[in-house]
């Protein structure tokens, strides 16, 4: 189900995820990268800031695994 967000979100993983470095890229739906950054996640739990410059639209958040290469895609809503 969609995040609804305006300017952070808050991302919870899978246990398989826990404690490990992540990279974050979010797209808009024409599959342009509209963020990038490195993240660790801390209780499986990713807090993602600085998207108050986002457009009001649909974004795809793709979540890499840095070390097993696995990866989860979410729909966002930004509002």
């Amino acid at each position: 189900s969609p995040n609804p967000f305006s300017s952070q979100i808050n991302i919870r993983l899978p246990l398989i995820f826990n404690n490990n470095e992540f990279d974050i890229k979010i797209y808009d739906l024409n599959g342009r990268l509209v963020f990038y950054e490195k993240y660790a996640s801390k209780n499986s739990v990713i807090t993602i800031n600085n998207l108050i410059k986002l457009q009001q639209a649909t974004y795809l958040i793709k979540i890499i695994n840095k070390e097993t290469g696995n990866s989860i895609v979410k729909k966002l809503i930004k509002y």
